[in-house]
């Protein structure tokens, strides 16, 4: 793999970020946010009879590991390796891997605040009831202040409540799309392991499936956000 040839910069631009200018057009950059909100609406009725359905326990076992792996693309760390990977291989993209990481925390930030008003219990709390026994709005433990009673009873019920939105697909989210705006050829592939990164999520029990894209919304929000005022490029000819 050859870099391409930058072409001259002024000092300004050359102490702000890379050369070159290839901004996306306004549709590219709202209608994926919309569509997110959309399928997040279509799937909603739907979660208990994916989850229920979503299992991987008759896998070979080498293939639910390499599988149970993909969460490191949605997870926190997997973000903060690549942003130092990017330091150190390519200086010159030190901030760009900044923005980055200001999309994680705000992507983080933006669930996390979603999560302290609407509660939503995992999966996980209902494993073994999937089969229509799982009323949908059981899953909803309303707004505000959760119930006396459901932490009373339960232990992790901090955990327990956090379904929604999904944090592990907001980072993925934030990852993919920064690294495709670095490196546009790689743009399939970095979409491939986000969806799949989300999609463990629903096979560990950890969130509905409604779940993902409502995370995948505050990422696609996090990461325009963050990326505010730079100029994509081909970096990689």
């Amino acid at each position: 793999m050859k870099f391409s040839t930058l072409s001259p910069m002024n000092k300004s631009e050359t102490r702000r970020f890379p050369p070159g200018l290839t901004r996306p057009p306004l549709w590219r950059r709202v209608f994926p946010g919309l569509l997110l909100l959309v399928g997040f609406g279509i799937l909603l009725p739907f979660d208990v009879l994916i989850e229920a359905n979503a299992q991987i326990d008759d896998w070979p076992g080498d293939l639910k590991r390499v599988f149970q792996l993909l969460e490191l693309f949605g997870h926190g760390t997997g973000l903060v390796l690549v942003a130092v990977g990017l330091v150190v291989l390519r200086p010159d993209l030190k901030r760009l891997a900044l923005r980055m990481l200001g999309g994680w925390l705000l992507a983080g930030a933006l669930v996390n605040l979603v999560k302290l008003v609407v509660h939503r219990i995992r999966p996980a709390y209902f494993h073994g009831r999937m089969d229509g026994e799982v009323d949908g709005m059981e899953t909803w433990l309303g707004f505000g202040r959760l119930p006396e009673a459901w932490v009373a009873e339960n232990e992790q019920w901090k955990y327990l409540s956090d379904s929604f939105p999904s944090g592990h697909s907001a980072n993925a989210v934030v990852l993919a799309l920064c690294m495709s705006w670095i490196f546009p050829r790689g743009r399939c592939f970095f979409a491939v392991l986000a969806v799949l990164a989300c999609l463990q999520r629903v096979v560990a029990w950890a969130h509905w499936p409604s779940d993902l894209l409502a995370g995948a919304f505050c990422g696609w929000i996090a990461a325009h956000i963050a990326w505010t005022g730079v100029r994509r490029e081909n970096l990689l000819q």
